[in-house]
């Protein structure tokens, strides 16, 4: 039967790969590794590999030395993603006379995610490549083949790399989401945050007036309109998303700041 941390999490959910990749993001080989959680570094290069499961008494002992959240770090991952993009990628006719099963795609996303993202990347640039109309020039022929990525998957490249951790915008979301605290109704907190600090009046309107939509904001009349047709909490919702694009705009804007077209350059979020 899986074991299970104090948090609920099937422990052998969590895949060699993810405990790898914690290991290479604190810059440790695996004997510091393992002599943080109290292990050998054989018993540890073995879980890495998947040829011994992670038990719920090592992802404790993972979380009191590196504290991480133990249910955030066991359903961490995307691997299963990676497999499903493989899997595409080797079902074109180009590639299906290989005949490679889903496993092995599985056991490729899982241990070498890097080899995996670069076949990936390959592979979109071959598509982008055999649409372009013919007559393109050498440099846009010769040139780096991510310039032929899409804006898709540039974004997806993106998160990817960044693990899906923006670390500046959840510093600036853990300190705005402190001076919103409200004892009585958050949808409030959110409405005189948006009037005190962005002039932004919500309001909510019949539908008529939004032609249909769910809300609307007019930045001319600095106006934040929200159907009645709206429950309570998807208003709340649509007051938050609303605060959120214009408090955290620096943050989000950073992270797609760019020296070139292709590599994000962070910036820090603004007080």
């Amino acid at each position: 039967m899986p074991s299970q941390s104090d948090d609920g999490c099937t422990a052998e959910a969590v895949s060699g790969a993810r405990l790898r990749r914690l290991r290479r993001e604190r810059g440790l080989n695996q004997a510091a590794m393992a002599d943080e959680i109290g292990i050998s570094a054989s018993y540890l290069n073995h879980l890495e590999r998947n040829q011994r499961p992670v038990t719920a008494g090592i992802l404790l002992r993972l979380a009191e030395a590196f504290d991480i959240d133990v249910k955030a770090f066991a359903t961490e991952g995307g691997d299963t993603a990676g497999a499903d993009q493989l899997g595409e990628i080797f079902s074109d006719p180009v590639l299906a006379d290989l005949g490679v099963g889903r496993a092995e795609l599985i056991e490729l996303a899982d241990n070498a995610p890097a080899v995996s993202e670069g076949v990936v990347r390959l592979y979109t640039a071959l598509r982008e490549l055999q649409r372009r109309p013919p007559g393109g020039t050498d440099e846009e022929v010769a040139g780096d083949p991510r310039a032929l990525i899409t804006p898709e998957t540039w974004v997806r490249d993106y998160i990817q790399a960044q693990r899906n951790y923006y670390p500046e915008l959840e510093e600036h979301c853990e300190t705005l989401g402190d001076s919103l605290s409200d004892p009585l109704s958050v949808s409030e907190a959110l409405r005189r945050r948006l009037k005190e600090a962005y002039g932004v009046e919500a309001q909510v309107v019949s539908p008529e007036l939004l032609d249909n939509f769910s809300q609307h904001y007019d930045a001319q009349r600095r106006t934040f309109m929200i159907s009645a047709l709206l429950r309570a909490e998807n208003r709340t919702f649509g007051l938050a998303y609303q605060l959120a694009l214009l408090e955290l705009a620096p943050c989000s804007s950073g992270c797609v700041t760019t020296r070139d077209r292709r590599t994000p350059v962070p910036v820090p979020c603004s007080t």
